[in-house]
């Protein structure tokens, strides 16, 4: 993932970068994890990130974040969901008709809705284990000047 922003400020190895959102994340309601401000109504988020190059105040700069991490994430936060719906509904209809229930599909519906929210705990708890890994987190990789890379 490549994204431009803008250095509002420096504090040493970490700045402030100014960047601009792309439309995903303006249809969000949730508050947002890479930004202070919690209003999706904002075109602009300011995040923290690592800067090794020692970008300044003022510059423009490129930040970066390893795909295949952001791959990773993105099929933790939409496949297990899935996933856990599906087996969910099929073990739900499966007990109720080892139990001799007529309506093995309510209690395969009521199952997957349990096991969706049993996956939220999941990603919850993968969240926590991998929210201190830097490699998930943009880094600042170059300087851009008059629409160049340094």
């Amino acid at each position: 993932m490549e994204e431009q922003g803008k250095v509002v400020e420096n504090s040493g190895r970490i700045a402030r970068v100014l960047i601009t959102r792309h439309s995903a994340c303006s249809k969000c309601d949730k508050t947002c994890p890479l930004s202070e401000q919690d209003s999706h109504d904002q075109d602009q988020i300011i995040m923290e990130v690592e800067n090794e190059i020692g970008a300044v105040k003022g510059e423009q700069v490129k930040l970066e974040m390893e795909k295949k991490n952001l791959v990773f994430a993105s099929l933790i936060i939409y496949i297990i969901p899935i996933i856990n719906m599906i087996a969910g509904y099929f073990l739900g209809d499966w007990m109720a008709t080892k139990a001799n229930i007529l309506s093995g599909e309510g209690f395969g519906i009521l199952s997957s809705i349990l096991f969706l929210e049993f996956s939220f705990i999941i990603i919850r708890l993968i969240d926590t284990k991998f929210k201190n890994n830097k490699n998930f987190e943009p880094v600042i990789t170059q300087i851009i000047r008059n629409n160049k890379y340094i």
